[in-house]
């Protein structure tokens, strides 16, 4: 019983994971601009560049992820 307990908590987190790139994703290609996070949140330049790990100058949400404690804080879309 407690194997079947464990297996359907790992199952079932990535489904329950938030998917913040689709929230705010417009053009639909999978990542976020600076220019499509800024339609909804109050960000600098500088705090993109500091979640964007690898330079890319789009955010995955895994690098969404990582920020959001400090990216996401003032959003009008969503609430975390």
């Amino acid at each position: 019983m407690k194997k079947l307990l464990v297996l359907m908590m790992v199952i079932s987190t990535p489904a329950m994971a938030v998917d913040r790139v689709a929230m705010y994703d417009s053009d639909m290609d999978g990542y976020v601009s600076y220019r499509e996070l800024t339609q909804f949140c109050d960000v600098s330049p500088k705090l993109f560049e500091i979640a964007d790990k690898n330079g890319d100058e789009r955010l995955t949400n895994s690098e969404m992820r990582s920020a959001k404690g400090y990216l996401l804080t003032k959003c009008e879309k969503v609430n975390f």
